[in-house]
């Protein structure tokens, strides 16, 4: 003998009930939403094939992460960086903090740079500082050793972000910078 719930017979009909209207509720829906869904109607993408010094143009967050090469010494900075899409590097300001000891340090900047059309290009930025235990530093032993610093740049979404690598093999400098 099979015992059957009490009420197998209502529960089955609210099944077969909800499988004729599900179907049709989803069919509702993805009509309803064909327009505004992105799978069906894709955003433009706005693409720029070359690149020059107008990409680089406003002022930028940076992140900098230092390491002279050959020292335990690593840094790591948070500041500004303005860019008039000229070539100049009108103002550079960032706060460096050593991860080996309490020094903190403040430097500001200018300098020039060239984007090539594929995005990438170089840069040469002077820094000075005014604290004292810092100034040191720009002289050839400490947190930035040459001056000017030369950096390789690759610039990515139609200028709206680089990065910078230091390419004169005195350190391992990077910046990564973002639009405000």
């Amino acid at each position: 003998m099979q015992v059957q719930p009490k009420h197998s017979g209502f529960f089955a009909m609210i099944l077969r009930s909800a499988a004729l209207f599900f179907p049709v509720v989803l069919v509702a829906c993805s009509a309803s939403n064909s327009s505004s869904n992105p799978l069906n109607n894709p955003p433009p993408v706005n693409a720029q094939t070359t690149y020059s010094n107008a990409a680089l143009s406003g002022t930028y967050s940076i992140d900098v992460i230092a390491g002279p090469l050959g020292m335990s010494l690593n840094l790591s900075g948070l500041g500004t960086m303005q860019l008039d899409g000229n070539g100049n590097i009108v103002n550079t300001s960032f706060t460096v903090f050593a991860t080996d000891g309490p020094n903190t340090c403040t430097y500001t900047g200018t300098g020039t740079y060239t984007l090539n059309s594929n995005a990438s290009g170089n840069a040469k930025v002077t820094l000075s500082t005014t604290n004292s235990k810092c100034a040191s530093a720009l002289g050839g032993t400490g947190y930035f050793p040459a001056q000017p610093i030369s950096l390789a740049i690759q610039a990515a979404q139609q200028g709206s972000s680089f990065l910078t690598n230091e390419n004169d093999g005195l350190a391992a400098n990077t910046v990564t910078a973002l639009k405000q």
